[in-house]
This record gives structure tokens, C-alpha cells and sequence, in this order.
């Protein structure tokens, strides 16, 4: 009765039918669902009171009232149906089981015997004992039966019911005699039922053993050519939700023949094999790339909002090509598409059937492309994930404000920001090491003003999860924590130390920059021995830094007293790697780099043609052309991010360098005036008196927030302690007009 409802009720039929035969039809299935419960419990009892005879049943599978052809057909007409019943599932699970387990114990009595009789053989002819690589031994199997009456059209008719419905997930062993018994017949599945098993251990949450997964792999590449769209996609999606990943030449056969069958790919295919591709890692040649950005431009106006999201995602979270940045997708789709995508996702339905965390996973993947929508869809797409903030998971948030300060935009309101604060607090103990780094990160370079409970909260968890966090994280999060003015206590910090030290040799890129930065900027002590690995290791690493990279490093350096009299040729190599590194150098980047000189002294002094560069780099950035030598100093101070009442270290070779710049803006003399010095004396006092009562909103401050103090280099010459750092933050202005490049994780954005 199951497999004929299946041939009469369609899609077309169901939705036609009149509310009156609607009532009858479900009365019809609730008493076949209860006529098909007792069928099966008699049989269970029936066969727990005589053993059936496993040869008679194998020969003749109808010899019993519900055999496992039986149980799959009613699994297999549910799922088509849509009828979903637990009473019913479990009838077929407990019916199935003993079968299935009389099956696995054959099958493996068969193997073990095939084995043993084959090693005999061998060790007599005097081979190896072992099979070549990737051979499977077959278990003996009836003629177009299988195995106790499980065949390959029964697995994947039970499998793909069961994965389908999901209404009740088997036990472990039911599902690992599935295993066994399927493994083994795998070589005789047609390309539908090889996914329908696949597809059905993917959809109940049970991986395969490795040999098997290999098996499915080496049996699927042998029927490629007669995969239809979805087995494609269902194969695929199955193999990525397993987290097995096959080598490159099954991959690449697959991508072929996807290419074969790209007009068959609609918008459920493509949601499933873009993402599942993306999971993997592989990316196909660029040319079926193109292709297959195509087709889905081509069937975009039918993709569900949330399938809309997932492509999306997919094609961002591809990671960067050779030589690109790090926070760029190494997919990118095509202006046309995200043109085409804006447009079907800008009506408020589409919109608003978006989760909060999908939301967030759009505006990030905006990033990736480095696209910015226009400023209609942006706000819309902004003001819904406000509205959405309390329900967004940590990632949710960490990628809402991540997307917005890759994109160099500012934040909606300073009421978007409060909400985010408040949602990140509430759920702050669920912070991933991920999640921590990139929200604390954008919340710096965002310029949000987070309350102090908020901080703690933050800071509690990361201590909990600082053995799990990346060399990236751990940079991020420490430059992240002194962006904010944010310094831990001093345990937590000494934890932080001992994981970078374990982790050191595996930091690269602009880890160094950050990691030196942050902790320099919160004036954490280092021992000798840590600073000498820590230059020994960056310096054989340094082509991998970039130019602001290589700023932070040489600024968090000079807070040291580390002794760098035998290390010129360390210095050459800074200096020489920052000839091909000026053109991603920020502002900041190179008021730090001359700053950090400036403190490490006459020892290390740059060449002619690093100042060169710098002067040349210093004036492209800067946004107006100063009139005045303290409004030099005042930009100069400001690029660099000098606390009010922190002095700035004129050195012979500083006043040097800052003359030439001086005068390729054409600035009078300042000897008239009393020189460098004195002026630098006079921007130091102005800045602190203006820098009090305009940087720092005291009466939004929470009581227990105070102004982090750093110690003058100049008067300290020796390295920084933690006894000079006051535990607490100072909140920051809040920003209008953009994301302004004050963060130093801000380049990385």
C-alpha cells in the first residue's frame, strides 16, 4: 500500500485536492500508519518467540511477513510522502535491527574466512601477506538478494527514508551494522542508491570508518558518468557534512562531470555544491568557476532566501589567492552577480526571512569581495540585523561588526552600537576564540565604546579559551585589548605570554606586528630570552609582514631595552624589506615606524633611501598638507596614536628626518621659533590640556574606568613593567564620519 501511495499522490495531486479529500487523506494515513505499527510489532514478536531460518529468508526475502525489502519500501514511501511518525519509525528501526545484525555477523564471518584463506594461499606461493592497497574483499552474496534479504536498493531505500524523515535517529549499532553490511555492497550500487546511503549516514549525524568512506569514494568515481544532478549534489553535500575529504583527482573528476551536468544544476543543487565545495577547500579551475557563476546567475530569481545566504557564504569563505590580503575570498563571483544578488534580496520579504546570523554572514561576505553596497540596501540590510542583534549567536555578532569595518563604514547609530554591546554581553561566556578576536577587533577599529561589564565579561572568557586560540587569534586579540585600553590583570597576561611562547615558532605575517604592538602597548615585560626567539624567529619571517606590519614591529621593539648592539644585520634586513613594502603602509604604520626609530637611538639608524621612502609615503597619506610646523607634529602625533600628555622623542636623527619632511611641504625654517624641540614641547602641552576635555566623554565613563598611563620613553630608557599600567580602559569618542585607520588591526580589515 506504501509503494502505491507513492505511484497516485504527487505534488500536483496534494495540492489540488479539496479541503474535503484533504481530511480524508490524512484520516487514510493515520490508519495505515497505526495498521502498519501492529503489522510490524506482530512480526517482532513472532520473531522473538522462533528464530526464522537466515538461508530460507535469504533465498526467498517474502517468506516473511516484513522483511527488510518491506520495512525499506514503508521508510522510503515516508520520506516521499512527507509522513512523519515516530511510532512508526521506531517499529521499523526494532524490526530492522535483528536482521541487519544477522547480516553484519555473516558478513564479517565471510570476510575473516576469505582472509584467512587467501593469506594461506599467498604465504604458499610466497608473496606478501597483505592485499594491494584499495582492494576490498567482497562478501559472498545471493544473486540479486544480498545479504539476510538487504540488498543495495533496500540500504538505500531505508537510508535515504530515514535521513529524509529524521523523525527518530537510530542507535550507534544499528547504524554500525549498517555500516558493515553496506560497505560491502557498495561495489554493487547503482549511482542513486550509492547517494542515497551516503546521504542518509550524513543526515543522521554518523560517519562511516575511513575504509569505508574510501570504498563510497572508489565505487562513486567508477559511476561519475552516470551521476544526474542530484546525486551530484547530494554526494557532495554528504562527503562535506561527513568532513571527508578525497584526494584532488576525485575532486577534480567530480567538478568534470559537474561541468557535464551544469544546466541541470537548479537552485537546490547549487546551494548544496557550492557550499559543500567551499567546505571542502577545493576551488575548480577558473573557467568552471565562471560557469558556474553563471548558472546560478541564471537561476537566482528562484533561490530561497536562505539558499541565497549560503551561496553567498560559500563563495566568500574561500581563502585569499598567493599574494592577496588575508581578508579577501579567493572566489570572487563577479560585479554582475552581486549586482544580480543585491537586487533579489533587497524586496523586505527576502530580507526579512533572514536570520540575524545570516544577515551578518551577508554583510560579511560583502567584505570578502570587497564590494560595498549601495547605501539603501546597506541601510536596510543594517537596520535588520539591529532588530536581529539579541537572537545572533557570537559568530553572528563577531561577523556583523567585522563586515562593517572591512567595508570602511561607520556604524548606523550610536544605538546600533549599545545594541550590540548588549546582545555581545549576554551571550559573552559563548565566545569562540574566532568569534573574541575578530568582534574585539572590529569593536577597536569601529571605535565602539564598550562598558566596562562588557570588558570583563569578554576578557573571562578569552582566558578560558587562550590554549585554543591561532597565532592570527592571539595577535588579534592582544592588539585588539590595547586598541581598547583594556589591559588584563597581570596572571592573565602572564597566561597569555606562556601560549605565544609555545606557539612562537608558528606566528607569521602580520601576527608579528600585532603581537609586539599589543603587548608593548600594555606595557607587558618580556624576559631577554623570549625577545631573542621571538627576533630570531621574525627575522627569517619577515618577507611575509607588510608594510604597516613591519611598522607595528619595529615600534613594539623599541619599547624594549633589548640589547640589539650585535644585531645589524636584524635591522638591514627590517630596512631593506621595507623598500618593497611602502605601498601598504598606512598612516600609522609610518608614524610608528619613525616614532619606534626614534626610541631605539643612534644605533640603528635607517638608510637615505628609507627616509626617502618614508617622506614620500608620510606625504601621500596625509590627508591636508600642514601649514605650520606644529600642525606637523600634531598630525604626526595623532597618526601615531600618542596619549595626550605622551611625549614625542626628538632625537638628532628624528629632528633631521622631520627637517626634510618639513621642507618638501615647503615650511619655514623653525630655528626663528626655537627650533623642533620647542615646538614639540608646546604641541605635547596643548594636546594634553585639549586632549582631556575633548577625547575623553568623562561623564559616560563608568566610576571604575580609568585612562590607561604610559610611561615616557624618553625618561625610561629601560623596559616597560606592568607597575606602569593602571588595570581599567578609557572609552573613545564615538566616530561619524567612517572608519578611521586608528586600530592597529584596522589594515587587516
Amino acid at each position: 500500500m506504501w509503494k502505491r501511495l507513492t505511484g497516485i499522490i504527487n505534488r500536483k495531486v496534494f495540492t489540488r485536492m479539496s479541503h474535503t479529500e484533504r481530511c480524508n487523506y490524512d484520516i487514510f494515513i493515520d490508519q495505515l500508519i497505526q495498521q502498519s505499527i501492529t503489522s510490524i510489532q506482530q512480526h517482532c514478536s513472532t520473531s522473538s518467540t522462533s528464530t526464522p531460518d537466515i538461508s530460507s529468508t535469504a533465498s526467498d526475502p517474502g517468506s516473511i511477513s516484513c522483511a527488510p525489502s518491506h520495512l525499506a519500501a514503508i521508510a522510503y514511501s515516508m520520506a516521499v510522502l512527507g509522513v512523519s511518525s515516530v511510532e512508526l519509525t521506531t517499529a521499523i528501526l526494532r524490526a530492522a535491527a535483528d536482521s541487519l545484525q544477522q547480516a553484519a555477523a555473516e558478513v564479517q564471518a565471510a570476510v575473516a574466512g576469505d582472509a584467512a584463506t587467501t593469506s594461506d594461499a599467498v604465504q604458499q606461493a610466497g608473496a606478501p601477506s597483505s592485499p594491494p592497497a584499495g582492494v576490498k574483499q567482497q562478501a559472498p552474496t545471493a544473486a540479486g538478494v544480498g545479504v539476510c534479504g538487504w540488498g543495495p536498493s533496500e540500504l538505500a531505500s531505508m537510508m535515504w527514508g530515514l535521513g529524509t524523515i529524521q523523525s527518530c535517529r537510530p542507535d550507534h549499532q544499528w547504524l554500525e551494522d549498517m555500516a558493515t553490511v553496506s560497505g560491502y555492497l557498495l561495489s554493487r550500487c547503482q549511482s542513486s542508491q550509492l547517494w542515497g546511503v551516503i546521504w542518509g549516514f550524513s543526515r543522521l549525524g554518523h560517519s562511516p570508518p575511513e575504509p569505508w568512506l574510501a570504498s563510497w569514494t572508489a565505487a562513486a568515481q567508477q559511476q561519475l558518468d552516470a551521476f544526474n544532478a542530484d546525486a551530484l549534489s547530494h554526494s557532495i553535500w554528504a562527503l562535506a557534512d561527513l568532513q571527508y575529504t578525497p584526494d584532488r583527482l576525485w575532486l577534480r573528476a567530480f567538478c568534470g562531470m559537474l561541468a557535464h551536468r551544469i544546466r541541470s544544476l537548479m537552485a537546490g543543487h547549487l546551494a548544496m555544491v557550492l557550499p559543500a565545495l567551499s567546505s571542502l577547500g577545493y576551488k575548480p579551475r577558473a573557467e568552471l568557476c565562471r560557469t558556474i557563476i553563471a548558472q546560478a546567475r541564471r537561476n537566482i530569481h528562484t533561490f530561497k532566501p536562505s539558499q541565497l545566504c549560503s551561496v553567498l557564504l560559500a563563495l566568500a569563505s574561500y581563502p585569499p589567492d598567493v599574494g592577496a590580503p588575508a581578508s579577501t575570498s579567493g572566489w570572487h563571483p563577479g560585479r554582475l552577480f552581486l549586482f544580480d544578488f543585491i537586487s533579489h534580496s533587497s524586496p523586505a520579504p527576502v530580507m526579512k526571512a533572514w536570520s540575524g546570523d545570516q544577515a551578518s554572514q551577508v554583510l560579511w561576505a560583502f567584505s570578502r569581495f570587497r564590494y560595498v553596497p549601495d547605501k539603501s540596501y546597506l541601510r536596510a540590510l543594517t537596520a535588520h540585523i539591529q532588530a536581529q542583534l539579541p537572537a545572533c549567536s557570537p559568530d553572528g555578532l563577531a561577523m556583523s561588526l567585522w563586515g562593517l569595518a572591512a567595508l570602511k563604514q561607520p556604524l548606523p547609530s550610536r544605538a546600533w552600537g549599545d545594541a550590540w554591546c548588549a546582545a555581545a554581553e549576554a551571550v559573552a561566556d559563548q565566545f569562540g576564540p574566532q568569534s573574541l578576536a575578530h568582534g574585539l577587533s572590529a569593536m577597536a577599529a569601529l571605535n565602539i565604546r564598550p562598558t566596562q561589564s562588557l570588558m570583563e565579561a569578554l576578557t573571562r572568557t578569552a582566558s578560558g579559551c587562550l590554549t585554543g586560540c591561532s597565532c592570527m587569534e592571539l595577535g588579534l586579540l592582544i592588539a585588539a585589548l590595547s586598541d581598547q585600553h583594556w589591559r588584563p590583570s597581570d596572571a592573565w597576561m602572564q597566561a597569555f605570554v606562556s601560549q605565544v611562547s609555545q606557539q612562537l615558532p608558528a606566528f607569521e605575517n602580520e601576527d608579528w606586528g600585532l603581537l609586539l604592538y599589543g603587548l608593548a602597548s600594555l606595557a607587558q615585560p618580556l624576559s631577554p630570552t623570549l625577545l631573542g626567539r621571538l627576533c630570531s624567529e621574525v627575522k627569517s619571517k619577515l618577507w611575509g609582514l607588510s608594510g604597516e606590519g613591519l611598522g607595528l614591529l619595529v615600534w613594539g621593539i623599541a619599547q624594549y631595552d633589548y640589547d640589539m648592539r650585535k644585531s645589524d644585520e636584524w635591522w638591514s634586513a627590517v630596512f631593506k624589506e621595507f623598500d618593497s613594502k611602502w605601498e601598504s603602509t598606512t598612516l600609522r604604520g609610518c608614524a610608528l615606524a619613525v616614532v619606534g626609530l626614534s626610541q631605539v637611538g643612534p644605533r640603528h639608524l635607517p638608510p637615505g633611501h628609507w627616509e626617502a621612502g618614508f617622506i614620500n609615503r608620510y606625504k601621500a597619506l596625509t590627508p591636508t598638507k600642514p601649514r605650520t610646523w606644529p600642525e606637523l607634529l600634531m598630525g604626526l602625533r595623532a597618526a601615531a596614536g600618542l596619549e595626550p600628555g605622551e611625549q614625542l622623542l626628538i632625537t638628532p636623527w628624528m629632528n633631521q628626518l622631520l627637517l626634510q619632511l618639513g621642507r618638501s611641504w615647503n615650511l619655514p625654517d623653525p630655528h626663528d621659533t626655537g627650533g623642533l624641540a620647542a615646538i614639540n614641547i608646546q604641541v605635547a602641552a596643548t594636546a594634553a590640556v585639549s586632549g582631556g576635555a575633548a577625547d575623553v566623554d568623562a561623564g559616560a565613563a563608568s566610576s571604575a574606568a580609568v585612562s590607561l598611563q604610559l610611561s615616557d620613553p624618553a625618561s625610561t630608557p629601560g623596559s616597560v613593567t606592568a607597575s606602569d599600567v593602571v588595570d581599567g580602559f578609557v572609552e573613545l569618542p564615538f566616530a561619524h564620519d567612517g572608519v578611521e585607520p586608528t586600530s592597529a588591526t584596522a589594515v587587516l580589515l
